[in-house]
């Protein structure tokens, strides 16, 4: 399980938004192999939180404190330390791929073309919308759903 996950766990726990219940339930169905999309996305699809927009912020912040380390107080620590085993899952299907790592380098002719193709490829995947925030993973909205 990566930081980014645990920091999705710890602040949604801290802000009332899901319970530490809600967190193990969802990483026992994802497995080691979610990552921070497909675990905000399983707290949407079971109902576990309707506030999508709390949900984006929180997973935003989550995201720029990822770098740091997991929080001090991991909310899938278990008495020994270490988080709890889960089941393999397959991974979740993800979206428009993108090296937004390597934006900084793009002259502008490059980086506009380089966002056309993300947005024909979020349009080709069937999502209506894509969100960009700085410092933040982009998320794509698909059925009405992140």
């Amino acid at each position: 399980m990566n930081d980014e996950i645990r920091w999705l766990a710890r602040l949604g726990i801290d802000q009332g938004l899901f319970s530490r219940n809600h967190c193990l339930k969802v990483h026992a169905k994802l497995g080691p192999a979610g990552d921070l999309m497909a675990f905000a996305q399983e707290f949407i699809d079971s109902g576990i939180v309707t506030d999508v927009e709390r949900l984006e912020t929180i997973a935003g912040l989550a995201l720029r404190k990822a770098p740091q380390g997991a929080p001090a107080d991991d909310p899938f620590a278990t008495a020994a330390g270490a988080a709890p085993s889960a089941p393999s899952a397959p991974a979740a299907a993800s979206g428009p791929a993108f090296a937004f790592e390597s934006i900084g380098s793009l002259d502008d002719p490059a980086l506009a073309a380089a966002m056309g193709a993300l947005l024909r490829s979020t349009a080709a995947s069937g999502a209506s919308d894509l969100h960009l925030s700085t410092g933040a993973r982009p998320f794509v909205r698909k059925n009405r759903v992140l």
